[in-house]
C-alpha cells in the first residue's frame, strides 16, 4: 500500500513538472523526477522585478520620510504654485475700480489646502468676502486661507506643516474656484508671496538633497 502510494505522489510530481514545463523548455524524460524546475524565463523576470521592488519601495519610503519631516516645520499652502493674482493694488473684478487685494491667489481645483508652519487654529468661520476660511496662529504670524470648499479642521486645534486643513473652492466674493492665501504679521498685513517664494525653495533645495542621498544608497546596493 505505501509502494503505491509513493508511486502515486512521483506520478503527480512528475505530471506538475511536465504542465509548468509545456509553456518553457521541454524537459528530457530522465528530469520528469525532479521537484523544482528551472524557473522560466517570465517567472525569472518576475523574481528579478519584485525583488527590486523593495529596493525602490524603501527609497520611496525613505524618500517620503524625509520629505515629511521636512514639511513638519515649512510647506506650501497648495500643491500647485501658479499665483494668479497678486498682494497689492489691483483692479477689483466685480466693481472695475483700484482695490488693495490683500494676499495672493493661488491656482486650485477641489485640492487640499495646507498649514504653512505649525502653529494653533485661531478661527474658522463664514463670512461674505472670505467665504469658509481658516485662520492659523504661528507666533507674531498669522495665515489666513479662504474661499474654500471645505474645512477640515476645528478652532484651537494644533497643525502641523502640510496637514491638509482644507479643500480649495470658491465660497465668499471669488469669480472663481481657487485658493486666497493671506498673512499678517503682529496683526499687519504683509505680502506673502516673499515668503512663499522662500519655502518653495526649501522644498526644492530638500527634494534635490534627498532625491542625491538615495540615488546614492541604491548605487551601494
Amino acid at each position: 500500500m505505501k509502494n503505491n502510494r509513493f508511486a502515486f505522489f512521483l506520478f503527480t510530481c512528475s505530471v506538475s513538472v511536465s504542465a509548468y514545463s509545456q509553456f518553457n523548455t521541454v524537459l528530457q524524460k530522465e528530469e520528469l523526477t525532479v521537484v523544482e524546475p528551472t524557473l522560466s524565463t517570465n517567472d525569472a523576470r518576475l523574481l528579478k522585478e519584485q525583488e527590486q521592488a523593495v529596493i525602490i519601495n524603501d527609497a520611496v519610503s525613505e524618500e517620503r520620510l524625509a520629505y515629511w519631516n521636512q514639511r513638519r516645520y515649512l510647506s506650501l499652502p497648495i500643491d500647485s504654485m501658479i499665483v494668479t493674482s497678486k498682494y497689492g493694488k489691483r483692479k477689483d473684478p466685480f466693481t472695475g475700480k483700484i482695490a488693495t487685494h490683500k494676499g495672493v491667489d493661488l491656482r486650485g481645483r477641489n485640492d487640499y489646502v495646507y498649514s504653512i508652519m505649525p502653529g494653533i487654529v485661531t478661527k474658522t468661520g463664514k463670512n461674505r468676502g472670505l467665504g469658509n476660511y481658516i485662520e492659523v496662529q504661528h507666533g507674531d504670524f498669522t495665515s489666513i486661507y479662504a474661499h474654500l470648499y471645505n474645512i477640515l479642521v476645528n478652532a484651537k486645534q494644533s497643525v502641523e506643516a502640510g496637514q491638509p486643513i482644507g479643500i480649495s473652492g470658491s465660497t465668499g466674493r471669488s469669480t472663481g474656484e481657487h485658493l486666497h492665501f493671506q498673512m499678517e504679521y503682529k496683526d499687519k498685513t504683509i505680502d506673502p508671496l516673499p515668503i512663499l517664494e522662500y519655502i518653495n525653495d526649501v522644498i526644492r533645495t530638500v527634494k534635490g538633497e534627498v532625491t542625491q542621498q538615495i540615488d546614492n544608497a541604491l548605487r551601494k546596493r
